[in-house]
């Protein structure tokens, strides 16, 4: 591809970034992986009415299979983690909150598909090395939730990856 132009949107690369980095974790520790971007991961929605559709499926970006749990993972091309741990909840802006909440959301959903007894629900945002380095060594790179129902835990996790380098 010597001397072809090519372009290719930042969320695209941040998605195969932490695909990458999830095919690496789940390599070491035994884990099968499916991609959204393969429709590997796509869930239909059965509607009783079809001409009310709003959605036809739902399609995690990425799903790690475990023995005993389910890692559902959404790589999300937004400052939400960095801006988080600097400015807190309230210094964000209403259309930021909005957004986390629908990614909170989204998360949850895909993360109730799956009947695992543990399922990790990662919504996985880019950080600048400094500042991945600065929260990692504080132990702030990953902030985690957690929700049970029966016998069955949700882990919510809000990660951080230093985008460009491997972590």
């Amino acid at each position: 591809m010597d001397g072809l132009a090519w372009a290719a949107p930042l969320e695209s690369l941040w998605e195969r970034f932490v695909e990458v980095n999830v095919r690496r974790e789940a390599a070491l520790r035994g884990g099968v992986v499916r991609v959204g971007r393969s429709r590997e991961t796509v869930v239909p929605l059965d509607w009783s009415d079809p001409s009310h559709r709003s959605m036809g499926h739902l399609l995690p970006d990425i799903v790690v299979t475990y023995r005993d749990r389910t890692d559902v993972v959404d790589a999300k091309y937004k400052a939400h983690l960095a801006e988080l741990d600097e400015q807190g909840w309230r210094a964000f802006t209403e259309d930021a909150r909005e957004a986390h909440r629908a990614d909170i959301h989204q998360i949850l959903a895909y993360a109730s598909l799956f009947d695992s007894p543990e399922v990790r629900g990662v919504l996985v945002y880019p950080l600048r090395e400094r500042t991945w380095r600065a929260l990692h060594d504080r132990g702030r790179d990953v902030s985690v939730a957690q929700l049970f129902s029966g016998r069955r835990r949700v882990r919510l996790e809000l990660r951080g990856l230093p985008f460009g380098i491997a972590a």
